[in-house]
Order: structure tokens, then C-alpha cells, then sequence
């Protein structure tokens, strides 16, 4: 639901092309990152403001808690209330996101292997910048028959990603948690996915620092509050084929982990204009998993065939 008047919008229009067509990749998750056409960038200032509800329901799902591994939901179902505002200025991209979350739970307990079944409320401010520090010039501005394993032309540059999450987390047995955390770092992407050998590297390295008091009953949502640097790694080795790997640093000299990797994620994916075919390995879980992707549903333009 749109809330932000039109009238009192600077081009909605175009803001509306870029989510909606194949020069957007947007995702709901709030570790998830959202990658604006730079072109764009540089013509437009926007502004949006949109209120979005979700009902929701989940049954084994599994959560990521960085280097302290995966855990697993067992049953969960709720509803999620997100106001979200976009701005996008020249040289910049910015999203908050002001969540209530409340729901029922049926989990595993922090400290004993049993399925506790509470219900839970949450509050949570997060807020995400993307700020070029350096943009490679004179890219397509649309994808070509050059473009055989993208669906959107790859904006080559360095970022500085800044990324801060803080919440309040309420459950029915009278634990609660409060928590804020600070993930900012480099994002590097050199190489445009048109040539067949090494021709798309991206490499994400954030440090993580975490304040908290209080703890979760769950296993799968008390934070973890290790100072640690996410290191992420995709590479292109030999035509659509793309490798990625995703570990851990601990950097707390207070943990007993520290100055050693997580066990790391491995994937590889076969990508191409209009799908991608993935798989993964877990070596902390010891699980492996596939992925399956089609791109560009919501595109309504009209473009020549190649």
C-alpha cells in the first residue's frame, strides 16, 4: 500500500520502473541486499513510502545464525506489519524498514534439546545505505545478445555498504531480548558476466559488531553478539558456471573462537538471462540443498529479440 501521495512524489514513474522491471532485484528479507541500476541512480532522486502486510505460516524452516551455524523453526505462523521507505538520490540508495512482527513459535530451547511453543512480539528498526565509492562509466544502458548470463546489466564499482538492526523481542514465558548491531564494509564487483572465462567477481566483506541484553527462549533467534567479519565470495570460473562461498571471522577476544573461520557455505550455479540453477553445501550442518530461479516476471516492456 502506497502511502506517500503522488502529487507530493518526485517520479514515482520512474521509481515504479525500476522495482517492477528487469533493472530492479528487490528481496523482502532484511539481510538481503537490493541492487539499484546505477544509470538510474545518477538521473533520479525518488522517494517511496509503503506500508506492506504479510500473513504468514512455516513449517521446518531453517535460520541462518552466522557463525554459530544453522538452527531450525519448527512451526510458525504470524503476521508481520513493514512500513518501508526508499529514497534514492544521485549517488546513493537508502531503505528503512519499521517492522511489528507477532506470532506463535514452536522451536527448539536454548538450553535443552526440547520444542518450546510461545508466542512472540517483535519491534524492529532497519535501516540499509549503499554508497558508491567508485563506479566503472560507460556500461550498457540495457542488456544485449552480450548478455547470455545476467538479466540486468552488472554494476561494476566499489560500495560501502552500511547496514543497522535494532529490535525489541517480547515472548509469552516473560523472556524478552533487546539488541542493535552494526554491519558496515566493502562491497567490490569487477567484470560485466558477458565473457565465457573469470569475467564477474564479487567479493562482500562486512564487520559485524552487536550489542544485547536479555536472550531468546529459542534457540534460533538469540542473537549472537560475537564481533565477526562475513566474508562473501562469487566467481565466475567458465561460462555460466559461478562459484560462491560465505564464511565467518571471529574477531571477539573475548570468545573462545576467536581469530578462526566458520565453517563455510559453498554453492554453484548455473546462470543464465532468464533462470539460474543452483546447489549448496553446509559444511557446518553437513547439509546440501538446491535452488531454482526465473527472472523478470513483472517486466512489461516491449524489446527486440536476440
Amino acid at each position: 500500500i502506497r502511502l506517500n501521495k503522488k502529487e507530493k512524489t518526485n517520479n514515482n514513474e520512474v521509481l515504479k520502473d525500476i522495482f517492477n522491471k528487469d533493472k530492479q532485484s528487490i528481496a523482502s528479507k532484511k539481510d538481503k541486499v537490493y541492487n539499484v541500476s546505477t544509470d538510474l541512480l545518477n538521473k533520479w532522486n525518488s522517494y517511496e513510502n509503503l506500508l506492506n502486510l504479510k500473513i504468514y505460516s512455516a513449517y521446518r524452516k531453517n535460520v541462518s545464525r552466522g557463525f554459530s551455524g544453522n538452527a531450525e523453526i519448527y512451526f510458525a505462523k504470524g503476521l508481520t506489519i513493514n512500513n518501508a521507505h526508499f529514497w534514492i538520490g544521485k549517488n546513493n540508495y537508502n531503505n528503512l524498514n519499521l517492522i511489528f512482527d507477532i506470532g506463535q513459535i514452536k522451536a527448539e530451547e536454548r538450553n535443552i534439546k526440547k520444542l518450546a511453543n510461545l508466542n512472540k512480539q517483535s519491534y524492529m528498526i532497519n535501516y540499509y545505505s549503499k554508497f558508491p565509492l567508485w563506479l566503472r562509466r560507460n556500461l550498457d544502458d540495457q542488456i544485449n545478445e552480450n548478455y547470455k548470463y545476467s538479466p540486468i546489466v552488472v554494476e561494476q564499482g566499489i560500495n560501502w555498504i552500511t547496514k543497522i538492526n535494532s529490535g525489541l523481542f517480547f515472548y509469552s514465558d516473560g523472556s524478552k531480548q533487546k539488541a542493535i548491531s552494526l554491519n558496515s564494509g566493502p562491497e567490490i564487483i569487477l567484470g560485466g558476466f558477458k565473457k565465457d572465462f573469470f569475467d564477474y567477481t564479487k567479493i562482500n566483506l562486512l564487520g559485524i559488531f552487536t550489542l544485547k541484553s536479555g536472550n531468546s527462549p529459542f534457540i534460533f533467534d538469540d542473537i549472537n553478539k560475537t564481533q565477526r567479519l562475513e566474508f562473501n565470495l562469487e566467481q565466475q570460473f567458465l561460462g555460466p558456471l559461478l562459484f560462491s562461498y560465505k564464511s565467518y571471522l571471529d574477531i571477539d577476544h573475548n570468545s573462545d573462537n576467536y581469530g578462526e573461520f566458520s565453517k563455510a557455505t559453498y554453492g554453484l550455479d548455473l546462470k543464465r538471462r532468464a533462470y539460474k540453477l543452483g546447489a549448496f553445501y553446509n559444511t557446518y550442518s553437513d547439509t546440501f540443498g538446491f535452488k531454482f530461479e526465473i527472472f523478470n516476471f513483472n517486466y512489461d516492456g516491449r524489446s527486440p529479440e536476440f
